[in-house]
């Protein structure tokens, strides 16, 4: 059995390490298999050897966290025990560094992990920084902090916040000469799918719709719409606005395909739109690299019971309506 001390000068610095009902300190018990007991202004770490070392490391770096300012949390805990434990605590006076940006209510932004670090470094010290990474570790959250205090500071007089064309949960791909695959995914359990042939209206049903214009720059553009549902039947149409539209027939339904997948807590439909379908929609139209269009994703039910209406691009409308050319995201074929 080993036992090890270390002072704290201040109160403050010892409720913040504790944390609410002492929670930090249990945590650190229990990942390290230690003992930690507080007498007056002095902790006593007791455990074996090498586990009592890694909690010194531990609390002494949550100490040095706590001396810049730092609010101690679980997370901080957690974190500084994985750094301990790989033999990285030097690393661990690189946290809590500069503030990135203070809200509008007061509170500091800062970096929280080493890798959040080297991130606002990179943003400060390049002219452009690509981030990659899981979701929900900072990235869009540091790089919009960063943005505002660059705002605020006058080195930038704009901030232009972007997103793709198409988001998580639809795919759409060019195919040169073929035409375009979307795939579409829905999280949704148990979809209502009553209808099976292609031409039922299917929006009456739990389905996913894809619109796409490649005349936006007309007065009243025609525009494309595919509406699906989980058992693959579709509704195709074109026209100007909803009242207007046509099912498409004869030779231009050739190649153009449907296919449906249903899991146990979401469904997808993968759609084939053959090249040959949209020129005979609009005559003369060549797609190729950096070509422009504009198209909108929707998912829908309108019948009684869970009837819903949610879109890619959002629509100002006082009620739903996704025959809306106008408000059609733009989209361009990348190589």
């Amino acid at each position: 059995m080993t036992e090890q001390s270390i002072s704290i000068e201040r109160m403050e610095e010892a409720v913040n390490l504790f944390g609410l009902f002492d929670e930090n300190i249990r945590l650190i018990e229990q990942e390290l298999n230690v003992s930690v007991v507080n007498r007056e202004s002095n902790l006593k770490i007791s455990g074996e050897g090498e586990d009592v070392m890694l909690a010194v490391k531990a609390i002494q770096g949550l100490l040095t966290l706590s001396a810049k300012g730092e609010a101690i949390g679980q997370q901080n805990v957690r974190y500084i025990i994985e750094l301990v434990r790989s033999g990285n605590e030097g690393k661990i006076a690189q946290l809590a560094g500069d503030v990135v940006c203070v809200t509008a209510k007061g509170k500091p932004i800062k970096a929280k992990t080493i890798g959040q670090q080297k991130y606002v470094d990179a943003i400060k010290n390049s002219t452009v920084t690509i981030g990659v990474g899981p979701a929900g570790t900072g990235k869009t959250y540091l790089a919009v902090a960063a943005a505002v205090a660059a705002f605020r500071e006058k080195q930038i007089n704009r901030i232009i916040l972007t997103r793709p064309a198409v988001e998580a949960g639809e795919r759409l791909g060019f195919l040169p000469g073929t035409g375009f695959l979307l795939e579409m995914e829905c999280q949704e359990t148990d979809p209502c799918r009553t209808y099976t042939q292609d031409n039922d209206p299917v929006y009456l049903d739990s389905a996913m719709e894809a619109f796409f214009c490649f005349s936006p720059e007309e007065e009243k553009p025609c525009y494309l719409n595919f509406e699906m549902n989980a058992n693959g039947a579709m509704l195709a149409c074109h026209g100007q606005d909803r009242r207007e539209r046509m099912p498409f027939s004869g030779a231009l339904k050739e190649g153009l395909s449907c296919r449906a997948q249903v899991r146990e807590h979401a469904w997808s439909v993968r759609l084939t739109i053959p090249l040959s379908l949209i020129t005979g929609v609009y005559p003369g139209l060549s797609l190729h690299t950096d070509s422009m269009f504009t198209c909108n994703f929707y998912k829908i039910k309108e019948s009684e019971g869970r009837t819903h209406f949610a879109s890619f691009a959002p629509i100002q409308a006082p009620e739903p309506n996704f025959h809306l050319p106008e408000y059609f995201a733009q989209a361009r074929i990348l190589s």
